[in-house]
C-alpha cells in the first residue's frame, strides 16, 4: 500500500500528508511492516500478515485486534485511545480492519483508519 505519489499542480513537489491523514498512512504502514522488514528498527511493525493465514475465527480476529493495539500503542503516540474493531469477510476473502483514535495533538478530534485485509 505505497501512498499516492501524485504532484502538485502549482509547485510540481510531492504531496504530502499532514494532520489526520498523516497518522492514518502511518497506521496503515505499521500494519503492514512485518517485524524485521526496516532496517535499525528490527522491532517495528505486526504480524497481523501472518495471521490471514490462518483459519479466521474469533479467536484469530482478537490476536489480530491484539497485535494492532499494541503495535500502536508502542509506535504510534499520535493516536491517542486506539480501539480497534475487526469485521468478518471470509466468504469474500477479505477482513475489514477499524481504527479509531484522537489525535494527541487535537484531542477532540475523532478520525478512523479503515483497512482491508484480503486472506488466503
Amino acid at each position: 500500500m505505497a501512498p499516492d505519489l501524485a504532484l502538485l499542480p502549482q509547485t510540481q513537489d510531492l504531496a504530502t500528508l499532514i494532520n489526520e491523514e498523516a497518522v492514518k498512512q502511518s497506521i496503515k504502514n505499521l500494519i503492514f511492516t512485518y517485524p524485521g522488514e526496516r532496517f535499525y528498527h528490527p522491532d517495528l511493525g505486526s504480524t497481523i500478515t501472518k495471521d490471514v493465514f490462518e483459519f479466521v475465527d474469533e479467536f484469530t480476529m482478537d490476536r489480530i485486534k491484539e497485535t494492532i493495539l499494541q503495535t500502536l500503542q508502542a509506535y504510534e503516540p499520535r493516536a491517542q485511545n486506539p480501539r480497534v474493531t475487526v469485521e468478518d469477510r471470509s466468504q469474500d476473502n477479505y477482513i475489514i480492519v477499524n481504527v479509531y483514535f484522537n489525535i494527541a495533538a487535537v484531542p477532540e478530534s475523532a478520525s478512523v483508519a479503515s483497512v482491508q485485509i484480503r486472506i488466503r
